[in-house]
């Protein structure tokens, strides 16, 4: 049988000021928290500075409530996977 398909996510660095930060990898890098907008690693830092646009094209939540294990998309984009 074959085993699962499955793709191992791109990592892509970002410079936040004279750090170096990983986008989106769950783990809060930069001390400005820049390197997390679409995941609530750095929340402590962000929350009400930082948005995600749902899916849906229509709604914004604040960064925070992305993969907090509550749907606050009406489309659920804010829990789906990357």
């Amino acid at each position: 049988g074959r085993g699962a398909d499955f793709t191992i996510p791109k990592l892509q660095n970002v410079r936040c000021g004279d750090e170096i930060g990983i986008l989106n990898d769950d783990y809060c890098d930069c001390s400005d928290g820049s390197d997390e907008p679409n995941t609530s690693a750095c929340s402590h830092i962000t929350i009400r500075k930082s948005t995600f646009r749902c899916h849906d094209g229509i709604s914004t939540i604040y960064a925070s409530r992305v993969f907090d294990g509550v749907e606050d998309c009406l489309d659920g984009s804010d829990e789906k996977e990357r």
